[in-house]
């Protein structure tokens, strides 16, 4: 199977990198194909409704075309072959830099969902991180609307969530100084906490930078 295994109760299915380029209409699917994709018994498949089966090749096709997006989004990035790591890690910190929270939380999350590796738990803590960094963004663009004035308690959740999978990866991981990306976020969480959650310490004048050491 290709991308990660995933189920049809959670409505979340795996990509595949080489693409999918019919599976036919809802009562014309090729069950066993589609099934190999989303790990499913090709049998079930065919016990499912015409609707159903259409929902689920909506949502591949859906699937497939964001993992398309993202990796033309990448090629477009670049990359410096010396440090020898996948072009989406990089793309991760390339857009992080540039303020590009969601697009960088999108870029790695595309990396962690193809494999589960020694590295899983590190790069949920970057998407994590950012995600944190998108709650921050939105709040300080929009303070006074009422869907993001609420958004410095699930920043400072993700902060803590993120730097908890990142710890056991310290001091350094992959290029990245991953213990001073911990104390910024420790410095962001307890700024946070200490106005109450009323005080928003980012701005985009004095966002950070996060640079991957050389090779």
């Amino acid at each position: 199977m290709h991308g990660e295994d995933y189920s049809l109760e959670s409505g979340r299915f795996a990509v595949d990198p080489d693409g999918l380029a019919f599976l036919g209409r809802a009562n014309d699917v090729d069950c066993k194909r589609l099934g190999s994709f989303i790990n499913l018994p090709a049998q079930r498949l065919e016990c499912l409704s015409d609707s159903t089966r259409g929902r689920i090749v909506r949502r591949f096709a859906r699937a497939m075309k964001k993992n398309a997006r993202i990796s033309a989004f990448v090629q477009q990035l670049g990359a410096d072959p010396a440090l020898a790591v996948d072009p989406r890690y990089q793309g991760y910190f390339t857009c992080f830099n540039a303020q590009q929270y969601y697009e960088a939380h999108d870029v790695l999350e595309d990396l962690w969902l193809s494999a589960r590796d020694e590295n899983y738990l590190f790069f949920k803590g970057l998407i994590q991180i950012a995600g944190a960094f998108v709650h921050l963004q939105k709040q300080f663009q929009h303070p006074e609307h009422p869907k993001h004035r609420p958004r410095m308690r699930p920043a400072v959740r993700l902060f803590e969530l993120g730097s908890k999978n990142l710890a056991p990866y310290g001091p350094l991981h992959l290029h990245l100084d991953v213990a001073a990306l911990l104390r910024m976020c420790g410095h962001y969480t307890a700024e946070i906490i200490a106005s109450k959650f009323e005080r928003n310490p980012w701005q985009p004048t004095n966002a950070p930078q996060l640079r991957l050491l050389p090779a």
